[in-house]
Formats: structure tokens, C-alpha cells, sequence
């Protein structure tokens, strides 16, 4: 049986939805391999995965980005405008009618009472430190929270290839009540849409800090 080194080395294969019984690499095998599992690496828009042993099926979606710029977090850096603060660009495509889009957003505001509105705004141009330019805000919150955390979800269904609904919610802490809103947009999801996140601080431009946000795919 052949080894390298002194350790053997086995290869698994996986083919389709069955396991190759194992093969052993002789000498002269590089150092380090690749093993490509053709079952996830195969998959294509609109493919779906089988649960258990049954016949139902789940389309695969998840997480397509994420940033929480380390400790820092992210603040607009000027005030009276809507700075983008991070921005992702959804490839053409993603996403289809009868999916949805998710976006999480998490804060934390100063000890005072000033006005900081965040947004996620779609198709919006400026890039990261310009004031956005255009686009949809699909969630969009003036947040007044006193030393507190705040957060934002948004959940849009694309009804659509340009049609689509977005539910907000915004919870502001223990100092302000529940907030959301139902916004309508109509960008085009067979091309690529610009995700901004915006922010615009009323008075300081310190008073407010996103801690982090995360974009879904269902």
C-alpha cells in the first residue's frame, strides 16, 4: 500500500450522489490536492437540493456578504447628507421571481437624542464615502436611541424581474417604539443592482455607528 512520507494518503471521490471507494495516490503525488465535489460545484440557478429520503426539495440560498469592518464599524463622516458608508453589488440575476432578498443591520447611537437616518438603497451610485445619488431606499429609519443598539431588518419579494415589495422593520432600542415600513421598487434583477448602505447624520456625524450588516438570499 503506498505511502508519502510516512503517512498514507487516501482519496475519497465523490461522483453524483455516491461515494467511489477510496483510491490510494502512490508515489510521486503532489503534496497537496484538490478534491472538487461535483455535487455543489454543479449547481445553477434555479437547482435544488433533496431533504431526507422524501421528495421534497429546497433551493440553496444563504449568505452573500457580510462586513463588519472590524471594531470600528462603519459612520458617515459628514452630516446633512446620505454618506454610503459600505456597499455590495448583487450579480445579475441572483435573483428571480419568487425569491427574496434579506438585509440585517445592526448599531449602536451616542448618548444624546440627535437624528441619524439609515438606509439601504438599491441602484444608488456615488461609491463608498459619496453621497448617494439616485436608486430606491427599500428600508430607510430615522433612529433617536439614547446610548442604546439599534437594528434594521428588511425583507423584499421579488414579484418581478422589476417589481418588487420590502417590508422594514427597525427596533431603536428600549428608548424608541417599533418602526417599519412597506416600500414598492422596481429595479431590474436580470442585471447587476448596486446594495448601498447609507447613513445621514442630522447634527454630529459621530452620533451613530453601524456595527455591522449581512445580505441573504432565499
Amino acid at each position: 500500500m503506498p505511502f508519502i512520507g510516512e503517512k498514507q494518503l487516501v482519496v475519497e471521490t465523490i461522483v453524483a450522489s455516491r461515494i467511489v471507494p477510496p483510491v490510494f495516490a502512490g508515489p510521486g503525488a503532489p503534496a497537496t490536492l484538490t478534491i472538487v465535489n461535483p455535487i455543489m460545484s454543479g449547481l445553477t440557478g434555479g437547482s435544488t437540493l433533496g431533504v431526507g429520503t422524501g421528495t421534497q426539495t429546497v433551493t440553496p440560498g444563504g449568505l452573500v456578504y457580510s462586513n463588519t469592518n472590524g471594531t470600528t464599524g462603519f459612520q458617515p463622516g459628514a452630516t446633512a447628507a446620505a454618506k454610503i458608508v459600505d456597499l455590495y453589488t448583487l450579480p445579475a440575476n441572483t435573483l428571480a421571481v419568487g425569491k427574496s432578498l434579506y438585509i440585517a443591520v445592526l448599531g449602536s447611537h451616542a448618548a444624546n437624542t440627535n437624528s441619524v437616518t439609515v438606509a439601504v438603497n438599491v441602484g444608488g451610485t456615488g461609491g463608498v464615502g459619496a453621497t448617494v445619488s439616485g436608486g430606491t431606499n427599500i428600508a430607510s429609519f430615522a433612529l433617536i436611541v439614547t446610548s442604546g443598539v439599534w437594528t434594521i431588518d428588511s425583507s423584499t419579494i421579488i414579484q418581478a424581474a422589476a417589481n418588487q415589495q420590502t417590508i422594514g422593520v427597525a427596533a431603536p432600542g428600549a428608548t424608541a417604539v417599533l418602526a417599519n415600513t412597506n416600500v414598492a421598487s422596481t429595479f431590474d434583477v436580470t442585471v447587476a443592482n448596486v446594495i448601498n448602505l447609507t447613513m445621514n447624520a442630522a447634527t454630529t456625524a459621530t452620533d451613530a455607528t453601524a456595527l455591522a450588516w449581512y445580505i441573504y438570499i432565499q
